[in-house]
């Protein structure tokens, strides 16, 4: 029994003590006790959440991947309303912009005033 309790720990390190004692029908304290014996560790493993990147769909540990990925995450290549030249602005200006009703985007304030007369 206590080989196999240690056997078990071996093959599956992210179960805590308590879920090895139910497969064995024991308690959680027996179990330590037991791993304790053969120097086995009590401490589980933690279990590693895999992100994935929101641009590539590679795994990550981060949000968006460093690099090209960050970049084109947040800049966003946009049209000028008025004149329609193409240029980059933060996701983050985007959003706000649009939580307050505005519609359009422009690149500069004289395109602005430029599309308000219009």
């Amino acid at each position: 029994m206590v080989a196999k309790i240690a056997q078990y720990r071996q093959e599956h390190p992210s179960l805590t003590l308590a879920e090895i004692g139910e497969v064995f029908n024991v308690s959680r304290q027996y179990v330590h006790k037991v791993l304790k014996q053969t120097a086995t560790p009590t401490i589980r493993a933690k279990k590693r959440t895999v992100k994935y990147c929101l641009v590539c769909g590679n795994a990550s540990t981060l949000m968006v991947c460093k690099g090209r990925c960050r970049f084109q995450y947040y800049n966003i290549k946009v049209n000028c309303a008025t004149c329609r030249i193409a240029f980059y602005r933060k996701r983050g200006q985007i959003k706000l912009k649009y939580n307050r009703g505005y519609n359009k985007i422009y690149c500069s304030r004289m395109c602005y005033y430029r599309g308000k007369r219009q």
